[in-house]
């Protein structure tokens, strides 16, 4: 990882400690330029988006390969430009931002940018997956033991439960 020197340069020495954590962090980091070609990226980047390691695509590139391919991330749209287009309209609105993305190997990663001037854009994704999992497990849950809360054991129909929050819905 190379930037160029100047007078807040960190040491040189410095850098290649980085790229280490970065590495060792278990999540996927990358850097884009201001022209969103891709600086840098960790192991885990590459593998997210089924690049090869070293190379140096741009963002919007990666987007239209992952979709081609139906590999990396997932992107639900029937026309990639005009998503693309959408996406890059909101990608460096704000200094900061964060948000869940999903891959065709069901993997969830919460991803957050910042923007750094004179440097680019800097993402980190944490895989989410587990936490996903266990949300959609607790959910569904919650809604079967709704149905167990309005259903009659006797009768196996609705109970004054169900029927209330029946007449609260016709009302409203």
């Amino acid at each position: 990882m190379t930037f160029p020197p100047n007078e807040n340069s960190p040491p040189a020495y410095t850098l290649p400690v980085i790229e280490q954590l970065f590495e060792n962090s278990g999540a996927a980091v990358f850097l884009f330029d201001d022209h969103d070609l891709l600086l840098y990226a960790n192991d885990q980047y590459y593998d997210l988006v089924c690049h090869s390691r070293g190379s140096h695509p741009t963002w919007p590139d990666i987007m239209r390969d992952n979709y081609a391919r139906g590999q990396g991330l997932i992107i639900e749209t029937d026309d990639i430009e005009s998503w693309i287009q959408s996406a890059l309209a909101r990608r460096r609105v704000q200094t900061y931002r964060q948000f869940e993305i999903d891959a065709w190997d069901g993997r969830w990663l919460l991803m957050t940018e910042t923007l750094i001037p004179g440097v680019g854009l800097l993402g980190i994704g944490v895989d989410i997956t587990q936490a996903k999992n266990i949300t959609t497990a607790l959910k569904e849950e919650y809604q079967s033991a709704l149905v167990k809360a309005e259903t009659d054991l006797l009768t196996d129909m609705g109970n004054r439960r169900a029927l209330e929050r029946l007449r609260k819905l016709f009302v409203s």
